[in-house]
């Protein structure tokens, strides 16, 4: 089968639909967490429902760049991410180094601003830092649960199920945002956004997952 003729809108819709499904469990389960900073999450992920729905109409019927939306929301989720990690990590010295990253990736996404169409272009050179960041980031924080009480019960962790998806996101994604411009015009480029498809999908139903089986966080 031609993966051109495959119903990429409706690949699209779905995966919104899969977002909305998220938003909504981890709403239903907010009370398990909401004491702490993984209740921003919550409303990233509906940050990202309403923003892909703002992003689609806008290319369809405005304009057909729409990557000032994922710009944004570029700067937006890393920054979390790192602080969610940072709060995760106990080591003062890896919290220094999360620090570190977060002030690194604002330089790396000015330096796309002053090199780049905001406008038109999505900012993959930032895109790839933050990634790499948020991963080493992850490293840090698996080294400390690795050596205490709670790799016994990592599974019940909801920092742990967003880990996992975060790797499941990044580690695919950063070879395909250094290559992208350069073979944005090759016939493979098609099976590569596919996958992605199927990264947010794997990505969502982990999350799903994490707020179901997750137990109760303490309080900060």
């Amino acid at each position: 089968m031609d993966i051109k003729n495959l119903p990429i809108v409706e690949i699209k819709n779905g995966i919104l639909i899969l977002q909305v499904v998220t938003a909504i469990v981890g709403s239903i389960y907010f009370a398990k967490y909401k004491h702490t900073i993984l209740k921003y999450l919550l409303y990233l992920i509906w940050y990202v429902v309403i923003n892909d729905t703002i992003a689609g109409y806008y290319s369809e019927h405005v304009c057909k760049y729409n990557a000032p939306f994922y710009n944004v929301f570029q700067l937006v989720s890393f920054t979390l991410y790192l602080l969610i990690f940072k709060d995760a990590v106990k080591s003062l010295q890896f919290k220094r180094i999360v620090s570190f990253f977060i002030v690194a990736y604002y330089v790396t996404f000015f330096i796309n601003l002053l090199t780049s169409n905001f406008k038109e272009i999505y900012f993959s050179f930032s895109y790839v830092f933050g990634a790499l960041f948020i991963i080493s980031s992850i490293i840090m924080f698996y080294s400390e649960i690795l050596n205490s009480d709670k790799i016994i019960n990592i599974n019940k962790m909801l920092i742990f199920w967003v880990s996992i998806g975060l790797l499941v996101s990044f580690l695919p994604n950063i070879p395909f945002y250094i290559i992208r411009k350069y073979y944005i015009d090759s016939p493979t480029i098609h099976y590569i956004f596919i996958t992605k498809y199927f990264l947010v999908f794997t990505n969502n139903i982990l999350l799903i997952s994490g707020f179901i089986w997750s137990n109760k966080e303490q309080k900060d």
